[in-house]
């Protein structure tokens, strides 16, 4: 499911000129949605996938926002790297951090779990309120502060060429000349030479 998810979506997101093109097809009304997430969308789809319990939609919304955040702290403070620099700490209250904020973001997700589980609104809220609906307001108060200290600088492609997977360093021309099986491996080789 993953695979398929980002070959046949995410990554033709991505791509925005073909997107635009295909939107043509239905209505230039629709192209407003070119400049939409695709993380967004992915996980939205993935939801769709899943089913039609409302807080299906709330794990994956907030997956998004999990996702964001940790991307952004990750490539602007090394975030990942910091919490396990301590985790082999000879004093302890330094290695104490590495549980301390590890046990953070597991306790977090653990939250959007049960949400994930409790499937319809009103048992959410009960859980919400019960827990001063702390997680959601910690969530959203890290990620508004990621956005409003690290602003992302917009990447430009060369020019002829559409970058679908900058990590891999995937380009469109590449993948639609290919088979789908194909097209998996050579993402997987392309991400293995960048490495």
């Amino acid at each position: 499911m993953h695979l398929w998810l980002k070959y046949s979506v995410f990554l033709r997101l991505k791509d925005k000129e073909a997107l635009k093109k295909f939107l043509s097809l239905f209505s230039k009304k629709l192209h407003f949605l070119v400049n939409v997430n695709p993380e967004l969308i992915t996980f939205m789809v993935s939801a769709f996938w899943h089913g039609f319990y409302p807080n299906y939609y709330t794990f994956f919304f907030f997956c998004f926002i999990i996702e964001q955040t940790s991307g952004i702290l990750d490539s602007k403070t090394n975030y990942f790297k910091f919490i396990e620099s301590f985790k082999e700490h000879k004093i302890l209250p330094l290695r104490s951090i590495y549980y301390i904020l590890g046990g953070l973001n597991l306790n977090i997700m653990n939250f959007f779990g049960i949400y994930f589980s409790l499937l319809f609104f009103d048992k959410a809220i009960i859980l919400s309120n019960n827990l001063n609906w702390i997680p959601m307001i910690a969530l959203l108060s890290v990620y508004g502060l990621c956005l409003t200290l690290f602003k992302k600088k917009k990447e430009t492609p060369k020019t002829g060429e559409t970058v679908i997977d900058a990590k891999a360093n995937v380009k469109l021309e590449d993948l639609n000349s290919l088979s789908n099986s194909t097209k998996i491996e050579a993402a997987v080789d392309s991400k293995q030479k960048a490495e």
